[in-house]
C-alpha cells in the first residue's frame, strides 16, 4: 500500500489523540477482525480507496462520509439484490421504516420485485 503500518492501523481501527477518539475509516465485516487487528482483503480494497481519495486531495471528513456510505450500500458479504447490488437490509430496513415499495425502489434504481424479494429474504431471516 506503501503507508507505513501505524497508518494503516489508524485508518482500520480508530485511533486516539490529546484526549479525542478518533473512528476507523473502515468498517471490518468480522468483529473478531477488530480485536485482532487483522485485514480481509476487501478491507485493505477500502484502504486503498481511502488513499487515492486523500492523495486527490478528498478532505478527511467526506471520505469518511464516502466510506460510511459505501460500507452501508455495498456491504461486501451481505446478501444484496442482483440488480442494483444494494443490501437487502437496507431496502427491508427502509419498508419496515415506513416507506413505500415504489419510493424505495425509485430511490435505490431497482425494481420494485426486487425490494418485495428483499423484504420476503429479511422476513425470513429474522424468524
Amino acid at each position: 500500500m506503501g503507508e507505513k503500518p501505524r497508518t494503516i492501523r489508524r485508518w482500520a481501527f480508530g485511533y486516539s489523540r490529546r484526549g479525542k477518539d478518533y473512528e476507523p475509516a473502515i468498517f471490518p465485516d468480522h468483529p473478531e477482525s477488530i480485536e485482532a487487528q487483522a485485514l480481509t482483503f476487501l478491507d485493505l480494497v477500502e484502504l486503498l480507496f481511502i488513499k487515492g481519495c486523500l492523495q486527490a486531495g478528498v478532505s478527511w471528513p467526506k471520505v469518511r462520509e464516502a466510506a460510511s456510505t459505501a460500507a452501508r450500500l455495498l456491504g461486501a458479504g451481505a446478501p444484496i439484490v442482483q440488480g442494483g447490488g444494494v443490501r437487502t437490509d437496507i431496502l427491508a430496513g427502509m419498508y419496515q421504516a415506513g416507506d413505500s415499495v415504489a419510493t424505495i425502489a425509485s430511490w435505490f434504481e431497482v425494481e420494485e420485485h426486487e425490494v418485495l424479494a428483499a423484504i420476503r429474504y429479511e422476513e425470513g431471516r429474522a424468524a
